[in-house]
């Protein structure tokens, strides 16, 4: 079972997916495939390494233009009944996903949202939406790293990720972008204490000679994410991103939401699962 990003299940749903996968003896998995290109995997083994030392400050961009302009034609993804989440489901679940791989646990969130067309309703739907199309999110892990991310489908011209983390040896900078040859594996630099310097990747990039998108998102990070399935159903070990990491993101998204609903800080719960 390869599950998608859980956008729609509260905690409690989600507890009890993860229960039934265990009791099934089948292998699950959550579908993160923007842990996939190549610059990501190698930041990852970096900081494993202790290339950046002790996390301190930890910044994230997702920013993408799809409905940006006010006349773009509304989808599903306006309505939170149908979607679960706006850009938190679609964008702000793999930040989180990502935080939470390299760097650690999240103990607490606030955050704000905005709807900035409020009369673009999803189709078929008698109400302003209420489906988020931007959000700001500070947070704090267990290890003490400060976390900001920001997360839009609203922003003209643009549709890359960033992430930069500094520490006490060192720092990185990711960046994946559309406009580039060979996109799909990223961009990664690091200091060590010194200017940034490009990093080789430590993965093969997938050549892909298609220039439609979900060919090269497929190819590029789909596929080996699905190479990774396939190995665990082969030998029987536990995959990563396991369906508990999945929970584990969701846990943070629901707080992100009532954090920016009550306008508070609010603690994550550390789940054992």
């Amino acid at each position: 079972m390869l599950c998608e990003k859980p956008i729609a299940l509260t905690t409690e749903e989600g507890t009890r997916m993860l229960a039934a996968a265990k009791r099934s003896g089948r292998v699950a998995m959550t579908g993160f495939n923007w842990r996939f290109p190549a610059a990501m995997q190698t930041l990852h083994a970096l900081v494993a390494e202790g290339a950046i030392g002790r996390p301190f400050h930890i910044n994230v961009r997702w920013l993408g233009s799809r409905w940006a302009a006010e006349s773009a034609a509304a989808t599903w993804r306006m309505d939170r009944a149908q979607a679960g989440y706006g850009v938190l489901g679609d964008n702000g679940v793999h930040v989180v996903d990502l935080v939470r791989w390299s760097f650690g646990e999240f103990k607490r969130v606030t955050a704000t949202m905005g709807i900035p067309y409020p009369q673009r309703a999803a189709p078929g739907v008698q109400r302003p939406p209420d489906a988020e199309d931007w959000c700001l999110v500070l947070g704090e892990l267990t290890n003490g790293a400060q976390v900001s991310f920001t997360s839009s489908r609203a922003a003209h011209g643009v549709n890359e990720q960033t992430l930069e983390a500094y520490g006490s040896a060192g720092a990185v900078q990711y960046r994946l972008g559309r406009e580039a040859p060979a996109w799909w594996a990223g961009e990664l630099r690091l200091s060590r204490g010194g200017d940034f310097e490009p990093v080789a990747p430590r993965v093969p990039v997938p050549a892909v000679e298609s220039r439609e998108a979900f060919e090269q998102i497929g190819r590029g990070m789909i596929a080996p994410l699905v190479a990774r399935f396939l190995d665990a159903i082969r030998t029987g070990a536990t995959p990563s991103p396991s369906l508990a990491e999945g929970l584990r993101a969701q846990v943070v998204l629901d707080a992100v939401a009532a954090a920016a609903a009550r306008g508070a800080w609010v603690d994550i719960p550390q789940l054992t699962a």
